[in-house]
């Protein structure tokens, strides 16, 4: 994969790539997948003026850190879904774990495009898998509800909060109950405010992992489908190209080619 990168992009100009490899995280299923990967961070130099208090390094070039960076992921989602509340899982009354992406992007280079977690413009993911089908799933609008519903229990406190929700699933037609569930805020009161918004309201996609994805016949280290995210920031000129560079150039079906492997 690093080579896939140096190939990519053999001769930066004002920057400096480093890459680092990782194993960290648990698979989705129990004796499934095994996450794994590599992030390569671009560094850019900066001048240290001199009016520095640091009289020792005025006038120095030196690398700093900063926005821009590459990352290929290997059987997990990592840093591309985020889970949907700080502090704890929110879980369906399957005791599956929702996920959230900001916004569908369409395709890139035959591959789904998504605009990863609640971020400004500058971030971009693909997600590979050998057959276009994706390891997540929609969670549906009466699916996120009862969600809800599920974890203000039975404590009086919350009873109208409950009330108002049951009643929002009941009037809600069988090809309302099955759309995608949008969400700006999770916990938002039924007559008080939207329940679901479009992403042009800054509504976020809710998802599932699909764990009927993985073969758990394969071995543990292989590839069953990677992301590919990008970071960027259009101010930081060298960063920017680099990325432009990196979407230009690197061959994805080569890295789509490890896939089983």
């Amino acid at each position: 994969m690093i080579a896939l990168f140096m190939r990519a992009s053999p001769d930066f100009k004002g920057i400096e790539a480093s890459a680092k490899r990782f194993i960290r995280g648990d698979s989705y299923i129990p004796g499934g997948a095994l996450p794994f990967g590599i992030e390569v961070f671009y560094r850019g130099y900066s001048c240290v003026g001199n009016d520095s208090n640091d009289v020792n390094m005025r006038g120095r070039v030196i690398l700093s850190a900063g926005y821009g960076m590459t990352a290929v992921y290997v059987n997990t989602l990592h840093d591309v879904l985020e889970s949907l509340q700080d502090g704890g899982a929110f879980l369906t009354t399957e005791g599956e774990e929702v996920f959230h992406y900001r916004k569908q992007l369409g395709t890139f280079k035959g591959f789904t495009m998504i605009n990863p977690r609640v971020r400004e413009d500058g971030h971009e993911a693909i997600v590979m898998t050998p057959d276009n089908r994706l390891p997540y799933k929609p969670v549906t609008r009466e699916q996120f509800l009862q969600a809800r519903i599920k974890a203000y229990g039975t404590a009086a406190l919350f009873a109208t909060e409950v009330a108002g929700l049951k009643s929002a699933i009941a009037n809600m037609s069988p090809a309302e109950k099955d759309s995608p569930a949008l969400v700006r805020d999770i916990i938002a009161s039924p007559g008080r405010g939207k329940l679901f918004v479009p992403e042009a309201e800054g509504g976020r996609h809710l998802v599932t992992i699909d764990k009927s994805f993985f073969n758990p016949k394969l071995p543990r280290d292989a590839i069953q489908f990677m992301t590919v995210r990008w970071s960027w920031n259009e101010k930081d000129v060298p960063k920017a190209e680099a990325i432009r560079l990196f979407k230009q150039n690197f061959d994805f079906e080569a890295l789509r080619d490890m896939i089983g492997k």
